[in-house]
């Protein structure tokens, strides 16, 4: 009998044991995601940012369009990324004036989505009316370069700014 007490108490040890680590695991494994997330959020923010900061070099150096569509798609495959989720990641992130420039290129373009320009514009516009240059000088240049029907007085108005 006292063998089977012995073995009940090792029993009831054991499942307080496991209790207590799967507690412990859980709460490491909370702390460890948060950062992740946040590491992500960051990563994402600075290849946002280096892609914005790429389109408007080139822009700025008189590239065609179709070479600096290639370089933000070829930029993107250098992070290993997919096209789809980077355009994901812009809709899910439009308090970022980069993001909605970025968002409006890719629509404006047809990259990682179906071509919609009309879309494209309007985040430009979006984009630009929060002071991003980028978008400004993607504005102007469709309207002095592609003849897009844009208010000749608001192209002016970003090339003073």
């Amino acid at each position: 009998m006292s063998n089977k007490q012995i073995y009940s108490d090792n029993s009831d040890n054991n499942n307080f044991s496991n209790t207590q680590i799967t507690n412990n695991f859980v709460k490491i494994n909370i702390r460890e995601v948060e950062p992740t997330i946040k590491n992500i959020n960051d990563d994402l923010n600075i290849i946002i940012d280096e892609l914005v900061n790429l389109i408007f070099k080139e822009i700025n150096e008189g590239r065609r369009v179709i070479k600096i569509r290639q370089h933000v798609i070829d930029n993107i495959d250098s992070y290993n990324i997919f096209l789809k989720k980077v355009y994901v990641d812009l809709l899910n992130n439009q308090n970022n004036s980069n993001f909605i420039y970025l968002l409006g290129y890719f629509n404006f373009y047809g990259i990682g989505t179906d071509l919609n320009q009309e879309k494209g514009f309007k985040l430009y516009q979006k984009a630009a009316e929060l002071q991003n240059r980028a978008a400004q000088l993607n504005l102007i240049r469709e309207y002095f370069h592609e003849n897009i029907c844009l208010d000749p007085k608001l192209a002016l108005n970003y090339v003073k700014n």
